[in-house]
């Protein structure tokens, strides 16, 4: 499967999940957005959440009736933020969905990308 990052990310992780997706209905902010085909996801610092200083949205962005569309999807998991508190330059990319069916919950998860030691050298220079 070809990648559709440039060779200045490298993938974190295999997978991770967002968690608080069913928190103020962000799962029904997702359906609205997530299918459209400029939806895009990225990584935005919450140094003022108060129940951890290292949390890190997941936001989604799409064009809906020709007007940008932002909403917070969830988070990444506390332990994968402190983890990543050091890094300057985070993205990452939706990777699968779980829809609730038959008592299964709704479910997000994207790959998280860091900035390249290569790309970082060469920013130095």
């Amino acid at each position: 499967m070809k990648s559709t990052w440039s060779k200045d990310w490298k993938s974190y992780s295999r997978e991770e999940d967002v968690v608080g997706v069913l928190h103020e209905g962000r799962q029904k902010k997702f359906v609205l957005i997530g299918d459209l085909e400029d939806f895009t996801t990225e990584l935005e610092r919450d140094a003022n959440n108060p129940h951890d200083p290292n949390a890190i949205k997941v936001i989604g962005k799409a064009t809906v009736d020709g007007s940008l569309v932002v909403e917070q999807l969830g988070f990444l998991s506390r332990e994968v933020a402190e983890e990543l508190k050091d890094e300057e330059e985070l993205s990452c990319r939706p990777i699968s969905v779980y829809l609730p069916y038959e008592g299964s919950r709704f479910g997000l998860k994207v790959t998280v990308l860091v900035r390249s030691q290569a790309y970082k050298r060469r920013k130095k220079k």
